[in-house]
């Protein structure tokens, strides 16, 4: 009898990495989109450190219950084509990761499959990846990569995290 798969201490490490990244490009993209529509005035009103549960507030790119996927369209239709970022990529990616079944097999390690809607009674098998530090640490590579061009898009529109972080203080 073979031994059950386990994850090594690396690879909960690049598990880590990984979904660090993805919190980061959703967090550059919002920052970006609220950006440009409030011009520099704060997030928040009122300011995070007076909200509390329960409370409404306004909406905007940073508030709103919007998609990744539509914060990535959003972000490329303001920007040039050059700058744009793969959305198809980055969302299979998280997807995978938010929406997928890890299936073990002995001495085999594990696989990360996303699946789609049922249709007739079989279902599409949207994303199947050898859940290993390899495929962790190349799509950790690909959404770093990705979240560096939304930083530069950031800098290039005059974003000043300073003057946001101003209106956290208590």
């Amino acid at each position: 009898m073979g031994n059950i798969p386990t994850f090594t201490e690396k690879d909960f490490e690049n598990l880590g990495k990984l979904w660090g990244s993805l919190l980061t490009v959703e967090e550059y993209l919002r920052d970006y989109l609220v950006w440009k529509e409030k011009k520099g005035e704060p997030i928040f009103e009122p300011p995070i450190y007076k909200m509390k549960e329960g409370d409404f507030i306004e909406k905007n790119a940073y508030t709103d219950f919007i998609s990744l996927g539509d914060l990535i369209k959003n972000f490329n239709d303001k920007v040039s084509t050059q700058e744009q970022i793969g959305s198809a990529k980055i969302l299979k990616i998280r997807n995978a990761l938010a929406h997928g079944r890890l299936i073990g097999k002995l001495d085999d390690g594990y696989w990360l499959s996303k699946y789609g809607i049922p249709k007739n009674g079989k279902v599409k098998v949207e994303s199947h990846h050898k859940f290993n530090s390899e495929w962790l640490t190349q799509s950790e590579e690909y959404i770093r990569k990705e979240t560096g061009r939304v930083r530069v898009a950031l800098n290039k529109s005059g974003f000043m995290r300073e003057i946001q972080l101003e209106h956290f203080k208590s």
